[in-house]
């Protein structure tokens, strides 16, 4: 009983070598592309100015699954991953309400 379970972990540590080999073998995540989506997304308020009314509505229409203005406010409800992002930056936008910006935390740590 014992060598059976010997020889299956070390069939199993076997195999997890074998698959570390392969992900260090593997080629890293381009880091430049990453870089310049951040680069793009930092400059979308400002290209959004120059674009033609077209494609501000054909943007709108990819983004957004309904728009519609409900007591003096416009009620919108954007397609399924944008929405999901949406709740993401309510919920980051939540938790430093409760944590607070930091500025005090920070103030109180320059004074020493």
């Amino acid at each position: 009983m014992y060598d059976r379970k010997a020889l299956e972990c070390q069939n199993q540590a076997t195999a997890l070598g074998r698959r570390i080999d392969e992900i260090r073998a593997g080629a890293p995540a381009p880091a430049q592309g990453a870089i310049d989506l951040m680069g793009l997304t930092s400059r979308t308020a400002d290209l959004s100015l120059i674009q033609p009314p077209h494609e501000k509505q054909a943007f709108l229409r990819l983004v957004l699954k309904s728009a519609a203005w409900r007591h003096g406010e416009l009620q919108i409800q954007f397609e399924e991953p944008f929405q999901n992002l949406r709740r993401s930056n309510q919920l980051s936008r939540r938790k430093d309400d409760e944590i607070g910006d930091g500025t005090t935390r920070n103030q109180i740590w320059l004074l020493r």
